[in-house]
């Protein structure tokens, strides 16, 4: 089983209103994963009709270390998703570099490419890349033959917009019990 098994709603507890990423379109579970999402006009609210870099952040977290993290880490104590998120939570523990190499607006949807740099004892740090998707391909096709030697480089075809780099994304799961 990956993550492609699942539903988004098992993979990501947030409630809709929190979830910015829409579904899982590639996983490997030592290598990383990738997820997809279009931003609604509720999403670029108030900010002039662009994506904020700080939501940008959020959807790279949602479509990798906050998945990633419980995939593994509910393999691990033979947990289901829904098991696991009952008695953890994954919280954002730092974000290293990020640049911002152009923006998104409404509608326009992005694929956020997160690998894993570094996973230990309930944390887990990823570096990343968004891209803008060209609307002439179908991401499900795209992504059904994506090799890992390009995932490694974070790397897709030139038709894709590089939009944001980062590094040293860090995310760690918390016994709910902790946070009382």
């Amino acid at each position: 089983m990956t993550l492609l098994d699942l539903r988004i709603e098992q993979v990501l507890p947030h409630g809709s209103s929190k979830r910015l990423i829409e579904k899982i379109l590639w996983h490997t579970p030592k290598l990383g994963s990738i997820g997809a999402y279009t931003p609604s006009p509720e999403d670029v609210k108030d900010h002039f009709g662009i994506f904020r870099g700080a939501d940008q952040i959020e959807c790279l977290a949602q479509a990798s270390v906050v998945p990633l993290l419980a995939y593994n880490e509910s393999n691990k104590l033979n947990l289901s998703f829904e098991e696991y998120f009952k008695e953890f939570v994954i919280l954002g523990a730092g974000v290293g570099k990020v640049v911002m190499h152009h923006f998104l607006k409404e509608g326009e949807q992005f694929v956020a490419l997160g690998k894993i740099s570094f996973y230990r004892f309930r944390q887990m740090i990823v570096d990343g890349k968004i891209f803008k998707v060209p609307e002439s391909i179908n991401l499900q096709h795209y992504f059904s033959t994506y090799p890992s030697e390009d995932f490694e480089k974070l790397q897709l075809d030139p038709d894709f917009t590089l939009v944001s780099d980062f590094k040293d994304l860090v995310g760690r799961a918390m016994r709910r019990s902790q946070l009382i």
